[in-house]
């Protein structure tokens, strides 16, 4: 893929990480997360949002941990 395919796609920068954000927060699990803030029990409601997450950090640790 070149850049010009990508810029086709994408007009800014700001419109790609976008899209690769909200690729990752829904592939990783992160659109679970208003499940948390409904749920009565505050004890529970954490519970869910460490799944969440840890779910979300194990699905994209080589993304989260890349260093350029």
């Amino acid at each position: 893929m070149t850049r010009a395919t990508v810029y086709a796609q994408f007009s800014t920068r700001d419109d790609l990480r976008e899209a690769v954000f909200d690729q990752l927060a829904e592939s990783g699990g992160l659109m679970q997360i208003p499940r948390a803030f409904v749920e009565p029990d505050p004890v529970e409601g954490l519970r869910i949002l460490v799944e969440i997450f840890c779910g979300f950090y194990t699905a994209h640790r080589a993304t989260l941990c890349w260093r350029h």
